[in-house]
């Protein structure tokens, strides 16, 4: 528990600084810092959680076939990491960090998509 607590504390500090920083300065450099605990929180969390307990099953339905009502290309992209030959727990971490990466990509179109993912999209 107390990571998750640390994690926050330090993401809601750097997202602080964000808005007291000068606009012109690097203000998407804070935001990916402050990201960094929760999106390692995210990689070595293990399989805890119910979230992750439901995924891993969609992983398992996908990999033995079984009917879904997911977006294809979810179920493309599972079905490719699992042809590779990645484990579920792998291909978790892999779509956490593609998600995470995306997200850093749409805060750095402008200012507001910055502001919009800080303070909203994030928490």
């Amino acid at each position: 528990m107390s990571y998750y607590i640390l994690a926050f504390a330090i993401y809601s500090f750097f997202i602080t600084l964000l808005m007291r920083r000068n606009a012109t300065q690097s203000p998407a450099r804070l935001f990916v810092l402050g990201l960094v605990p929760a999106f390692f929180l995210v990689l070595c969390r293990g399989d805890v959680g119910t979230d992750t307990a439901a995924y891993l099953r969609i992983i398992d339905d996908i990999q033995n076939n079984r009917p879904t009502d997911l977006e294809l290309g979810f179920v493309l992209l599972v079905k490719t990491m699992l042809l590779i030959g990645m484990t579920p727990q792998f291909i978790l971490a892999a779509i956490a960090s593609i998600s995470t990466a995306l997200l850093i990509y749409a805060a750095q179109l402008s200012q507001r998509s910055l502001f919009l993912c800080a303070l909203c999209i994030v928490p």
